[in-house]
């Protein structure tokens, strides 16, 4: 009797033992169904989020994600946008036409949202220090006829006609390809442009003249009404514009390209 006795409970401690690891087991796989469930809820909610933000619908999403799997995704920064992905890869006039639309729309858009910043940054910084000068004439080393490289951290100061100048367009465009891999500031001066009057004038041509957004949108590039600018720096009243200073901890320079 006691051997059977015993036996009937070594057998109950195995069946105990067996439930348990299953019920064990039972809770890991709900746990990573669980969480493969949240994952996939992750990925849809933020699926969705992108789609708005770049005003795409549910097939033009999965269109982009299948060009950047591919050779698109291989050769292009990470920076470019789906619009220009599918723009890129138009099938037809129609959809090309579309989505040069839709980019240049929300070019239009981000450089006033740009622009209402700077605008902003101006005043603060004027409210703060606002008695500090934008540059110390007394220390400037201005040299005339000298080709100078530019160098990271150097400051460029561009100023340059809004209207009717295609020398100042052509500078510009010489000036941000070459400094593109550079960690430098470039604030561009316009001389033709009056504060506050005259901002929508900027705004419309920095969607025209400056491809690369995302150097606006830094900091790494400004737009400026000169105000007096070129003045201070030159001391002269009248200069001949396109004109382009470099300046650094040494001295401040005029530079040609």
């Amino acid at each position: 009797m006691y051997k059977f006795i015993l036996l009937c409970l070594v057998s109950s401690l195995f069946s105990v033992h067996a439930t348990t690891a299953l019920n064990h087991a039972d809770i890991k796989k709900e746990k990573r169904q669980y969480e493969a469930n949240q994952q996939t809820k992750e990925e849809i909610r933020q699926d969705l989020f992108m789609r708005e933000q770049w005003k795409l619908n549910k097939k033009e999403w999965q269109r982009y994600q299948e060009l950047m799997k591919g050779v698109r995704g291989s050769i292009s920064p990470a920076t470019l946008s789906p619009i220009e992905v599918l723009g890129t890869h138009a099938r037809n006039n129609a959809e090309r036409d579309k989505y040069a639309k839709l980019w240049a729309q929300m070019m239009f858009e981000d450089a006033g949202r740009v622009l209402a910043f700077q605008k902003a940054y101006n005043l603060a910084f004027h409210d703060l220090y606002g008695h500090i000068a934008l540059i110390d004439v007394n220390q400037l080393n201005l040299k005339k006829n000298q080709i100078n490289a530019i160098h990271d951290q150097d400051r460029v100061l561009v100023f340059i006609r809004e209207s009717s100048c295609s020398k100042c367009d052509a500078m510009v465009r010489e000036l941000l390809l070459i400094t593109q891999s550079l960690d430098v500031q470039v604030d561009l001066f316009f001389v033709d442009t009056k504060s506050k009057q005259e901002d929508e004038k900027l705004r419309h041509w920095a969607s025209t003249h400056i491809a690369d957004k995302e150097r606006l949108r830094s900091g790494k590039i400004t737009l400026n009404h000169d105000n007096g600018s070129l003045f201070k720096l030159t001391k002269s009243p009248v200069i001949e514009v396109p004109v382009l200073f470099k300046s650094n901890q040494q001295e401040t320079i005029q530079i040609y390209l």
